[in-house]
């Protein structure tokens, strides 16, 4: 990953605040802040996608693991032993869920995501900025009595 949930986080709140006493400058400051998250988000739903594949793939090779299908080199190449288990159909999710290399894929998987689902809110809150500018004017003229 690129940029870690925590980075973007710290930028976040550097970056969603509001200058009450400049809201030209950040009326303009939205299009940047679109443009920069959007490109974090970008990059992290391509790794997202990355890591989701190689997820199958590796599911695919451990599925043929357990099943004792891979090759003395298969096994010797990847540095594992034989299972010497005969697993049934219905025993297959157990061990794959507890399998340490798919553990640990699928944690990856799940920080990505997070991360992910997270610049999809930070975009969505940029897309509505506008309007947050609008209601502290709106709020500025009230108190100062403009209404």
């Amino acid at each position: 990953m690129t940029i870690s949930i925590d980075e973007i986080e710290a930028q976040w709140l550097v970056d969603s605040e509001i200058d009450v006493t400049d809201l030209a400058a950040e009326t303009q400051k939205t299009a940047k802040l679109h443009g920069k998250y959007y490109s974090y988000y970008r990059t992290l739903a391509r790794e997202y996608d990355k890591r989701k594949l190689n997820r199958s793939r590796l599911l695919k090779l451990k599925t043929d693991y357990y099943s004792g299908e891979l090759s003395k080199e298969e096994l010797e190449q990847r540095g594992w032993k034989p299972f010497q288990k005969r697993l049934l159909k219905t025993d297959m999710a157990v061990y794959l869920a507890a399998d340490d290399d798919m553990i640990t894929t699928d944690l990856k998987l799940a920080e990505v995501n997070r991360a992910v689902e997270f610049l999809e809110s930070i975009i969505k809150s940029i897309n509505n900025r506008g309007h947050h500018v609008r209601n502290v004017l709106e709020f500025l003229k009230f108190k100062n009595g403009g209404y």
